[in-house]
């Protein structure tokens, strides 16, 4: 149109780069010189309209992204959040066993790695719970007791278990001999007193005769 024309026309009387502004869009404009000879002019245009268009585009994708970056920020906090509060709750628990506690429970809240984790050392504690049982039953002399488990534990366990049985069963054998040798003592002792008794009637009938 007329406007197309009229840049023509500018970009015949081009000598240096400029840039001319209209109310619709700017153009800019710069001959082209090879070896000190013009071969023409390059116009280049843009529209104000699409600029705007193309600003309110990126203003919108920043917003977008600054979004996502802050939804990013809470899912994470919140992950973190799932994540530490359970091995927090495991490490109080693990320090209560450290202790000899074993009265708490194993919170198993979830099916991830985690959850995995407090299921096994909630069997832990269950079995450790089971050592302590057998050991209090031991400690009243029951040393049938034995550790239904595998490991170093139970083996080291079992092991003074067995050695406390064979502890009680030679006391018992020395028991039961010394008892045996106490009773021939007494025996004899009762066969001498007899005897003696028996002596000293004989010289009392002896004495009353010789009278």
């Amino acid at each position: 149109g007329a406007q197309k024309s009229e840049v023509v026309e500018r970009m015949k009387g081009v000598t240096a780069p400029e840039v001319q502004e209209l109310p619709a869009e700017t153009i800019a404009y710069s001959p082209v010189v090879i070896e000190s000879q013009r071969l023409g002019t390059v116009a280049v245009g843009y529209s104000h309209a699409r600029l705007a268009e193309t600003r309110n585009q990126a203003l919108w994708s920043g917003l977008v992204v600054l979004l996502a970056a802050l939804i990013g920020v809470v899912v994470a906090r919140y992950a973190a959040k799932r994540l530490i509060e359970p091995i927090h709750e495991l490490r109080k628990i693990a320090m209560r066993i450290a202790d000899g506690d074993l009265s708490g429970d194993v919170p198993v809240g979830s099916k991830d790695e985690v959850g995995e984790l407090a299921a096994t050392f909630s069997l832990m504690v269950q079995r450790l719970r089971a050592i302590a049982a057998q050991a209090r039953k031991i400690a009243v002399g029951a040393l049938s007791q034995r550790i239904e488990a595998t490991g170093d534990l139970a083996d080291a366990f079992n092991r003074m278990v067995n050695s406390l049985a064979e502890i009680v069963s030679r006391i018992q054998r020395a028991g039961g001999l010394i008892a045996r040798a106490t009773d021939a003592i007494v025996d004899s002792a009762r066969t001498q007193e007899a005897s003696a008794t028996e002596q000293a009637s004989s010289v009392e009938e002896t004495r009353r005769t010789m009278e």
